[in-house]
């Protein structure tokens, strides 16, 4: 829900088998047992999920019940190795990926972070320091330290 709410159970639901859906054609999301188990791969992605259907409107055919999904070995895939498809979404954010998928990429080169408008940066400052906000401020720093018996460099 929105505003921190909890999902009702039907949310939860159309999550569950959103994130789990294949859309075999705009608009058509198929449920597709077992091939919906695949993890998905940004790299070493060795097999494709493919739809397969007799001929004519795709998407008449999977309303229709007409079609079906394959997974095909993009190559030979060794005994004991982990098969892996794209589901389609490496430019995605993490938030997308977590809305759609339940999982996000632990470094996403797609996630931004919009600061708005930034006239010029400041260099950070010296470690161990903090940067004065005005004169003011400059001044009872100076005060404070040469009381500790320190000293401030500028």
């Amino acid at each position: 829900g929105e505003g921190g709410e909890e999902p009702t159970a039907l949310q939860w639901a159309v999550a569950c088998a959103r994130s789990r859906a294949f859309e075999g054609a705009p608009g058509v999301f198929c449920l597709v047992p077992f091939i919906d188990m695949v993890n998905h791969g940004y790299q070493g992605v060795n097999a494709k999920v493919k739809l397969r259907v007799a001929s004519g409107d795709v998407k008449q055919a999977l309303l229709d019940g007409e079609g079906c999904f394959e997974m095909v070995a993009s190559a030979d895939i060794p005994a004991g190795t982990e098969v892996l498809v794209s589901y389609g979404c490496s430019e995605y954010s993490n938030a997308r990926m977590l809305a759609q998928y339940g999982f996000v990429r632990p470094i996403n080169p797609y996630d931004a972070v919009s600061w708005g408008s930034v006239d010029r940066l400041e260099p950070p400052p010296p470690a161990g320091r903090l940067p004065a906000v005005d004169a003011a401020d400059a001044a009872d720093a100076e005060q404070e330290e040469e009381e500790e018996g320190t000293t401030v460099s500028q």
